[in-house]
């Protein structure tokens, strides 16, 4: 699920703008260990995304408009479903 309220992280690089988190925040993998802080943002041009959804500034942008929609309309989380191609 995606939070429909934005985090904002300006001064964070790679993110610079705002953070919709994914849930669950954080996932045990195989081996025990921890991955967390999954969350969809702007690509501020650094390397790795620590597994983030990542978009170009016109993408992003469109994102947040229909995003905020979505808050208007008092949704707060819509589900996610990742394809790669």
């Amino acid at each position: 699920m995606v939070d429909t309220k934005p985090i904002p992280l300006p001064h964070v690089k790679g993110v610079e703008g705002n953070f919709y988190k994914i849930n669950p925040h954080f996932v045990v993998t195989d081996k025990e260990g921890q991955r967390s802080d999954f969350g969809i943002h702007l690509d501020g041009n650094v390397p790795g995304s620590m597994g983030c959804i990542v978009m170009s500034q016109h993408r992003f942008k469109n994102f947040e408009l229909e995003i905020k929609k979505l808050r208007e309309n008092t949704i707060n989380q819509i589900p996610l479903f990742c394809q790669y191609s």
